[in-house]
């Protein structure tokens, strides 16, 4: 379990490092992740093609678009872009055990990983993992307002672990 932690660890790392230079990724999944060749201890984010920048030039969040359309990848991709809402910075670290993965049809995944979330689905979810999964999907799940992570906010992502 430590190599584990210590991986979602890094992740967290370079997934706070694009946020703190104003971008949100909004598509992170396994692929998007390499470990560094002469640093085996270094975990690098990749693929930026769906970036956007959520600061505006005063270094503020920028307000959220009515319609946002869906991005991402469908089987990875946050509850915010199956409805369409704006993506923030919660929403690059909403991913996990993914009872949908063999879905096709996007509306279906959205409710499936909505349902996930009501209480009597969500150990079935998170069955065989350390009941502090379950605190952390709630943890990402609160912060649902837009504006929840602001630049005056300091805390490391790594508080989550």
């Amino acid at each position: 379990m430590g190599c584990a932690l210590s991986v979602g660890m890094k992740c967290l790392e370079a997934i706070e490092e694009l946020h703190n230079i104003g971008y949100l990724h909004r598509d992170i999944k396994p692929a998007n992740f390499a470990i560094g060749r002469k640093n085996l201890r270094k975990i690098y984010l990749l693929d930026f093609g769906m970036c956007r920048k959520y600061l505006n030039s005063q270094s503020s969040v920028r307000n959220p678009r009515r319609s946002a359309g869906f991005r991402g990848t469908l089987r990875y991709a946050s509850i915010s872009s199956h409805i369409s809402r704006e993506q923030c910075r919660k929403d690059d670290l909403e991913i996990g055990y993914l009872p949908w993965k063999n879905m096709q049809d996007k509306d279906e995944v959205g409710r499936c990983k909505q349902l996930c979330r009501k209480d009597e689905y969500i150990k079935e979810l998170f069955g065989g993992c350390p009941r502090e999964y379950i605190t952390i999907m709630r943890l990402i799940d609160s912060t649902r307002l837009y504006f929840i992570f602001s630049q005056k906010d300091n805390k490391s992502y790594i508080y989550i672990y």
